[in-house]
């Protein structure tokens, strides 16, 4: 896919735009959504095993559209922009950081948990997302205008 991008100019540029689109999309929904009404309440029970962990996680991961547009769309749309030798270096950079990224993620929420309960702490994750999102939106539009 990425590679068919890469070749014609407008299915780049569409894709780049798209891209663009769907980011400020995000970021617009996520300056826009109320903590207060997507509480999620934990109560530390349940059953925490390995298999169960990585039978939800791939469930989310494999049954998400949502995962799956976002690895196509964004990922094939930014990677088209590098030389085919960098490509490769860029997919595993992109693999592992998501995969850091999550790690941490999961094992910060745990031990940050008691300080992310608060809704003015959602409030200003909120904002900071749609900042990093509106960052890479505009990133992704310079390289559109460019090409």
């Amino acid at each position: 896919m990425g590679l068919l991008i890469s070749q014609v100019d407008w299915l780049l540029k569409s894709a780049l735009w798209a891209g663009v689109a769907f980011l400020l999309w995000y970021a617009w929904l996520t300056l826009c959504s109320d903590p207060e009404s997507e509480q999620l309440i934990l109560s530390g029970k349940g059953d925490r095993s390995l298999r169960k962990t990585l039978l939800v996680l791939m469930g989310l991961y494999f049954i998400n559209p949502q995962a799956l547009v976002e690895v196509v769309v964004l990922i094939g749309s930014m990677a088209a922009q590098y030389p085919d030798d960098q490509r490769l270096a860029f997919t595993v950079g992109c693999i592992l950081s998501s995969w850091i990224w999550f790690f941490c993620f999961g094992y910060g929420a745990r031990r940050l948990s008691h300080l992310l309960s608060s809704r003015t702490a959602w409030l200003w994750m909120n904002r900071i997302t749609a900042m990093v999102l509106v960052i890479v939106a505009a990133s992704m539009a310079r390289q559109a205008l460019m090409t």
